[in-house]
This record gives C-alpha cells, structure tokens and sequence, in this order.
C-alpha cells in the first residue's frame, strides 16, 4: 500500500529548497540551447545500447534529483516543450521516495506520479544510488534493496536501465563510493574488492556483490566518457573537459564519437 505524504510537510520542504535557488531557467537555456543545433540528444540508456559512434555528436541531460521533486518536475515539463529529453535519477534515501522498515521501502504516493509524469513526458527515469550507504546504516542487503526496487518501478510500467552513483557524506568519511556495489565497478582507486566497516553503526558490508549485467543495467552514469561535462554540484556550475570513463564497464566505443556533452544539474539549484 502506498503512503502519502502530509501537505504540512511538503509546504515545509518547499519553503525550504526556495530558499536555495541559486540559477533561472534562462541559464539552463543558454546550456542546452549551445549544444542543441549541432548535438544529437539522447538518453544514457540510448548511448549505451548505441553501436554507431564516428562523426556523431551528442547531448546527455541528467537531473540527479536528491530532493526537490517538484523542481525536477518543472524541469521536464520545460524540456518536454523544448525538444529535450533527459535522464531523471530518484533518490531511495530521499524524503519523498517513501519510508525505509524491516528492509524494504513503503513507497509514497507522490514518488509513483512522479516517475510516471517523467516518463510521460517522454524522459528516462533512473536510480541514484545510494544503496551501500543504506546497507552500512541499516544492516540490510543492498542487492537484495536493489532487486526490490527495480521489481518496484517495472510493475509500475517504469524501466530502470541504468544508475548514478550519490555521493553520501559517508562515503568521504570512510572512502568509499556507491557505484561500488557492482561487482563491474569496483576498482583499485578505493581500494579494490574489501570489507567497509561503519563502527557507529556495528555494521560491515562487502563492496561488489551485484552485478549489472544479471540486473539488465546498461551503465552506471559515471561509466561515460565525455569530452564535455557541465555540471552544478555543491550550486557552482562548473566545466570539465575530457572526462574519462571511472570503471570501464561500458564497452561500445562510445569514447569514438565525435563530441558527447554532458550537462548534470540538481533541481534544488533552479528556480523553474
């Protein structure tokens, strides 16, 4: 049974993301609107089952959500009349998904118009991971959490073909990163296939032991190579140029066309 959210508590939550806005929508029109003319926009899960790189050109949009769904909203309304579709990552751990018991989710009411409404309007919804946070402050099986959620959104008529990884607080404080779950993902960088140890919480999950190929994910977002990337992490936009690939999973070539820009935004940045 879904649960729905009280309005006392959704008026509060909107009063408090206002207060951070810190772009217009005519910012995001001069990001898209650069690129739009001369790149082909697409989905992260359309590049990754792409085979036909050279000479090509293309746009990647994504929304990692966090926590302003209404925003998030907005912004795929605004894109869906302007010709773009993007990719829109939910956040489990987020106050609008739903509440975490006994090791599932009870989903929110608000949670299944929005992915519906994204998905109408003819964008891609995805998973922002936060899922070996969860495992660490919860005792649970994030594979198990995983399997769950994505049986979730399918009965839902919502495919969910890929993820990006949130980057916790928790993951500074004891190195880790949450794309580390897949086994496909794991590397030397952060210290290879280990056990990570949370004392607070008494609790010790192993990194690596879902796999992406056996849960019919095509990429984890951080798997693509752009020659661009635009993004508003912390509220300050910034530009990367040549950004490699951090786990070599994605294996199409895609790193041979000709330009990919990526823009990421954070809906509690925008006032749309």
């Amino acid at each position: 049974m879904l649960i729905k959210i009280p309005e006392e508590h959704k008026k509060k939550n909107k009063e408090k993301f206002s207060a951070k806005k810190k772009y217009e929508m005519q910012r995001y029109k001069e990001l898209t609107s650069r690129y739009q003319k001369t790149h082909t926009n697409i989905t992260y899960a359309e590049l990754a089952e792409s085979q036909q790189f050279q000479n090509k050109k293309f746009l990647l949009l994504r929304h990692d959500i966090d926590h302003d769904y209404e925003t998030a909203i907005k912004m795929a309304e605004w894109e869906n009349k302007n010709d773009l579709r993007a990719n829109y990552c939910l956040l489990h751990s987020a106050w609008y998904y739903g509440e975490f018991q006994n090791g599932r989710y009870n989903h929110t009411e608000e949670l299944v118009q929005l992915c519906t409404k994204i998905k109408d309007l003819g964008h891609e919804v995805s998973l922002h991971n936060n899922l070996l946070t969860l495992a660490l402050k919860e005792n649970v099986d994030y594979k198990e959490v995983l399997k769950r959620e994505l049986d979730f959104f399918t009965s839902l008529g919502v495919q969910i073909q890929g993820t990006s990884s949130h980057g916790d607080r928790l993951c500074r404080e004891l190195n880790y990163r949450n794309y580390e779950i897949f086994k496909e993902a794991v590397g030397s960088e952060y210290g290879g296939n280990r056990l990570i140890t949370y004392n607070e919480k008494e609790s010790e999950v192993e990194v690596g032991k879902a796999s992406m190929s056996e849960l019919n994910l095509l990429y984890e977002a951080y798997d693509i190579w752009m020659d661009t990337y635009i993004s508003d992490a912390g509220g300050t936009l910034k530009t990367v140029k040549n950004m490699e690939q951090r786990h070599g999973h994605l294996k199409n070539d895609h790193e041979k066309a000709n330009s990919i820009v990526g823009i990421l935004t954070h809906p509690i940045w925008w006032n749309f």
